[in-house]
């Protein structure tokens, strides 16, 4: 395995608000983002080297497609044709997956328990 080193120096840190950690997973993910869109290196791999599961990548990838008003949208057209229409807070959820404040497991996880609490009450 390779394993790349990059100098920051600290007041740029400081400026950016990040710690060295965070400095780490955004220029693993940066890195994965170049591989994938420049060198067409498969999503599973890019993923790895983000840091993320092939779910969550493929999710960070959206962005630079759609903003979250039209995944919304698109996803609410859908579920509607099948006779499942989105409450708002199904289109929320999508808004803070869209938005990273949800990773794929995190939003499964609100699911799941929103589910187990309609089961029981």
């Amino acid at each position: 395995m390779c394993s790349l080193s990059i100098h920051i120096p600290d007041p740029v840190l400081t400026t950016i608000r990040m710690n060295q950690e965070e400095a780490q997973a955004f220029a693993n993910q940066m890195i994965a983002l170049a591989l994938y869109r420049e060198k067409n290196v498969p999503l599973e791999i890019c993923a790895q080297i983000a840091g993320m599961s092939s779910e969550e990548f493929s999710i960070f990838l959206m962005p630079d497609m759609f903003n979250a008003e039209e995944i919304v949208s698109e996803v609410s057209a859908t579920m509607a044709m099948e006779g499942m229409p989105l409450t708002e807070k199904d289109k929320e959820m999508l808004r803070d997956l869209h938005s990273g404040k949800v990773t794929g497991d995190g939003l499964r996880q609100r699911i799941v328990a929103s589910t187990m609490e309609k089961a029981a009450g």
